[in-house]
């Protein structure tokens, strides 16, 4: 039912019949009055009666097919309140008058006469059609492509017309109740009109305060009673005007081009993020939201901004056209909309037009000469390259990191300077190693010889983006990356410190910082970066399933496991560490469905079938710890048959293969203190740099660990 209600508004169906019933009714009048040089008036009569009736649910049904939108020209918008409110007024003056009419007959004065002429319902009536015609206008502006300035042209000709409707209304002494007198008495006919209007007024003030008022109330509830501290040094405040970037659509004939619209979405994005007192929201959640239905309003308090900006992209050869609006997010309305039909060597041109319209729109001060846009190239067909590059980096996967590594080598062959490309080539050689089966399976030789293949140049990628552009935040955030991953943990995270410094809002510097404080112990200060990735990216998958680790390693078992579950079940880090959680908590059936689920591309099937074994024995302890195979990744799986001594194999691995910072969080859940107590253990965290570490910047949130010189926080 709320589906329902919500289409009724977002299709503007209530306001559509109210305007489409005065309309007629002013038609109706317009026939009656003209009877005179009519032939056969009555038959005419009938005949607008008829089509009026006909042509209701026709438009009716037609509104909803189009999905009025904002028009997408260019140039300044009329406020949707200030004509609502114009429309209102106009409203409360013809029921006004109605009832002036009907209890204040008396000939002789000025308004009197205003009522017997019905020139002031003329101007009432004028407005609301104008409105109407307006709105037709522009959305057949968009449809049919016709030219930007044909609007405005009519809204011209309408504010031109209005005083030639008020002399026409006052020369031919309308006399509206005499159309259906025959059939309906006066004083109802009135009535029912004045209750038409009212229950307009009422749905337009409903639509205007109601999501007001449930944003607030939504932001209350959110918030609590508790008040945020304030932000320390390493964690920047953020503006509170926000924006989310919902995904462009793509007109263009080819579906091929859909990269190319995502890549725009994210280009833009990219853009705004570079405003200095914007917050942008929702860069990869948004994504959840392509070829929506949902009522913007809704998106908005889901991704919980306080603007969206949706749009569209049609390329035809060497030209793109970009259609961009900015919406008011608790009202669903369009403060600003712009039209870019140009070559496609201005593309960057249009974005960083994009953003500078954007930012003065929403009132937001740009600075000095501030550049928005860094990515640019004169090179186009590097520029393709790099858009599916990042594409395929956003997808991840072993296959996706891959072509993504390719196609960027061949960027940065053709165009060393270019300094986008070489950022995301370390991103994608800094996370490949984590998603190949030596891995997950614990092998360190074959693990080895991929680490080797791939960090350092990731490193060496890493330095030369940085050496091109000291603000790009992923080439730190790729350094650190590729540092962490070598045990050269005091390095990694100034970088990280120096991404999130350049970009406090990132989500992707998010998720590598507030996983590598995990990796080194450090949880409580992990689990307040990963709620502020929360905030700001509800709908990540891959982001939920690392907050949900954090949650639990912070000893929040129950917590953890909910936002796991609520997650869709085909997603492969969801089966992988609930797996790990169910088995945590005693819950050892689950975790052996939680394994089954897993796909084979996360491990070799034997690896699942040993584990899901093993794992049916629990807690009974297993024959010989020394003769149970080997478990890679899962092998958590060992604390619960009596083999714990095996327990930190797979890190160990790991560590020989130079793999360090990537999965080693999961030592420090308070389950395993026991293994924490062990010499091996102590070993293994000083083979792996820890300790160094943590005698520099604090030791880690957990009891029973390795001994280390005090050190206060830095």
């Amino acid at each position: 039912m709320d589906n329902f209600f919500g289409g009724l508004k977002r299709h503007r169906i209530g306001r559509v019949a109210a305007t489409y019933a005065l309309v007629s009714w002013f038609l109706i009048q317009l026939v009656n009055n003209l009877g005179s040089i009519l032939p056969a008036p009555d038959l005419v009569l009938k005949a607008v009666l008829l089509l009026i009736a006909v042509g209701f649910p026709i438009t009716l049904a037609l509104v909803w097919t189009l999905e009025p939108r904002t028009a997408e020209n260019a140039g300044p918008t009329i406020p949707a309140t200030v004509i609502e409110l114009v429309l209102a007024g106009a409203l409360v003056g013809v029921i006004a008058l109605l009832v002036w009419q009907q209890f204040v007959p008396t000939p002789g004065d000025l308004f009197s006469r205003l009522g017997a002429r019905n020139a002031a319902r003329m101007g009432a009536l004028y407005i609301v059609a104008a409105f109407a015609l307006f709105q037709i206008v522009k959305r057949l502006a968009d449809v049919l492509k016709w030219p930007p300035w044909t609007p405005w042209a009519t809204l011209l000709s309408l504010v031109v017309g209005f005083p030639l409707a008020l002399v026409l209304g006052w020369t031919l002494e309308f006399n509206a109740p005499a159309i259906l007198g025959s059939f309906v008495p006066p004083v109802a006919i009135d009535a029912a009109l004045a209750i038409a209007l009212l229950s307009v007024i009422g749905f337009v003030l409903h639509e205007q305060l109601n999501p007001v008022i449930k944003a607030a109330m939504a932001s209350q509830q959110q918030a609590g009673p508790t008040v945020s501290p304030a932000p320390s040094p390493s964690q920047p405040a953020l503006p509170s005007t926000s924006v989310a970037v919902l995904p462009f659509r793509n007109l263009s004939r080819d579906p091929e081009q859909d990269f190319f619209s995502e890549g725009m979405t994210v280009e833009i994005t990219s853009a705004l993020a570079n405003v200095p007192d914007l917050l942008v929201i929702g860069r990869v959640s948004a994504f959840k939201f392509k070829d929506h239905t949902v009522d913007l309003r809704d998106i908005g308090r889901q991704l919980g901004t306080t603007h969206l900006i949706e749009g569209s992209v049609q390329r035809d050869g060497n030209r793109v056209r970009i259609t961009t609006e900015l919406i008011q997010a608790a009202r669903g309305v369009c403060i600003w909309a712009g039209k870019y039909d140009r070559e496609l060597t201005d593309i960057f041109a249009v974005q960083e037009e994009i953003a500078h319209a954007i930012a003065k729109a929403m009132q937001v001060p740009l600075g000095l000469k501030h550049r928005t846009v860094r990515n640019s190239t004169k090179d186009l067909d590097s520029y393709e390259s790099y858009l599916r590059a990042k594409a395929l980096i956003r997808a991840r996967g072993l296959g996706n990191l891959t072509e993504a590594a390719q196609l960027l080598e061949r960027v940065v062959a053709r165009d060393s300077n270019y300094g986008p490309a070489w950022s995301m080539l370390a991103l994608a050689y800094g996370l490949r190693p984590n998603y190949d089966p030596a891995w997950i399976a614990g092998n360190s030789d074959a693990l080895r010889k991929v680490v080797l293949e791939c960090i350092p140049r990731a490193e060496e990628a890493a330095r030369k983006a940085i050496e091109l552009d000291p603000t790009d935040e992923y080439a730190h955030l790729s350094l650190a990356l590729a540092l962490g991953s070598h045990g050269r943990f005091a390095e990694a995270e100034n970088n990280y410190r120096k991404a999130r410094e350049l970009d406090p809002g990132n989500p992707d510097v998010l998720h590598g910082y507030g996983g590598f404080l995990c990796d080194v112990g450090h949880l409580r200060k992990a689990l307040k970066v990963r709620k502020q990735l929360e905030q700001l990216e509800p709908y990540v998958p891959v982001f939920i399933w690392i907050n949900a680790v954090a949650v639990w390693l912070n000893g929040a078992n129950r917590d953890a496991i909910k936002m796991l579950e609520d997650l869709p079940p085909d997603y492969g880090g969801r089966q992988f560490y609930l797996a790990r959680m169910y088995a945590s908590v005693g819950r050892y059936i689950d975790a052996i469905k939680a394994i089954e689920r897993m796909s084979s591309a996360l491990g070799p099937s034997q690896l699942l079938d040993d584990a899901m074994a093993l794992l049916r024995k629990a807690p009974q302890a297993a024959e010989s710890a020394a003769n149970l195979p080997s478990l890679g990744s899962l092998g958590f799986i060992y604390l619960y048959v009596g083999a714990s001594e095996r327990y930190l194999e797979f890190f160990e691995a790991t560590v020989r293969a130079e793999y360090v910072c990537n999965g080693i969080a999961l030592v420090w859940h308070p389950s395993y203190a026991e293994i924490r107590k062990t010499e091996r253990f102590k070993s293994l965290v000083r083979s792996a740099g820890f300790e160094q570490y943590w005698r520099e910047r604090g030791a880690p949130d957990s009891e029973s660990l390795v001994t280390v010189s005090s050190a206060a926080e830095p």
